[in-house]
């Protein structure tokens, strides 16, 4: 159906859909002959629940946890009560404040004298800062990682001779360039870092989508690592650390393939842990 069919029959705007789209919400088809959104049975009954949780205050980032299965819908239903629970809490501070206030005398805001404000509760523990952070892990990861590159771009390129080897074979070098050209190692990976999830949002389809933060954080982080790799790997070789560098890119493969699987494996039990044993 088109997004005008959509808009009657959920009350709603096109920049409302268009907005949960853009979010990665919904999923619509496009239809083969105009290239127009086509939007499913599925996408609608998506759409109408996406539309309650958000009538009820679940923010666009829960919802969307709960899409691809990286929360529960309990956890989600009860950090939402926390909130307005925290909300109510609030208000009754304001108001005992209000009736403190006016029980004093009428007096000029010069003159004005203020009660004491009622504690908000005890601290946030680490235990909660980091259970938080644990839903932006994809996010961190390739960040740091891709900070980690720019401060050894930056740090090392003073260092470095005129002319840089950018090609090998046979575990020499073949081919030479000026040393800005160590910085092209640092555009490849910006490039990966802003197009990646564009390709997977659209090729990515189906079971695999419950995965895809995950699947585009380590594609991202596969990407990136690559172009760190030939970085590392150039300042070996001009530090006289004379090395294959099939072998070295090899090395540096399994060693990321096995950090992914251990990453793979918390998810999975996380999941299991939010599911109660199942997911």
């Amino acid at each position: 159906m088109t997004i005008k069919e959509v808009e009657q029959r959920l009350k709603i705007t096109r920049a409302n859909v268009r907005f949960y789209e853009k979010e990665g919400l919904i999923f619509p088809k496009r239809n083969p002959l105009n290239d127009y959104r086509d939007y499913s049975e599925e996408d609608v009954k998506s759409l109408s629940k996406i539309i309650f949780l958000r009538e009820i205050g679940i923010p666009i980032a829960d919802i969307r946890s709960l899409i691809f299965g990286k929360m529960g819908i309990h956890e989600i239903l009860r950090r939402q009560k926390a909130v307005l629970l925290a909300e109510q809490q609030k208000t009754k501070d304001a108001e005992l404040l209000l009736n403190r206030l006016l029980a004093q005398p009428e007096t000029s805001f010069e003159e004005l004298s203020l009660p004491e404000i009622p504690s908000n509760g005890p601290e946030r523990s680490l235990r909660d800062t980091l259970g938080e952070l644990w839903y932006f892990w994809d996010k961190l990861v390739v960040w740091g990682f891709f900070l980690l590159q720019v401060i050894c771009t930056v740090c090392v390129f003073p260092m470095l001779p005129e002319e840089i080897p950018v090609s090998w074979y046979g575990g020499m070098p073949t081919d030479y360039k000026n040393r800005i050209y160590f910085f092209g190692y640092l555009l490849l990976s910006m490039l990966v870092l802003y197009g990646m999830r564009n390709v997977l949002y659209r090729w990515i389809v189906g079971a695999l989508r419950c995965f895809l933060d995950e699947i585009n954080a380590a594609v991202t982080v596969g990407g990136i690592g690559y172009s760190f790799s030939l970085q590392v790997f150039t300042v070996l070789w001009l530090r006289g650390y004379q090395m294959s560098q099939d072998l070295f890119l090899i090395g540096c493969i399994c060693f990321y393939a096995i950090l992914v699987a251990l990453a793979f494996l918390v998810i999975r039990h996380k999941k299991l842990h939010m599911s109660g044993g199942s997911v």
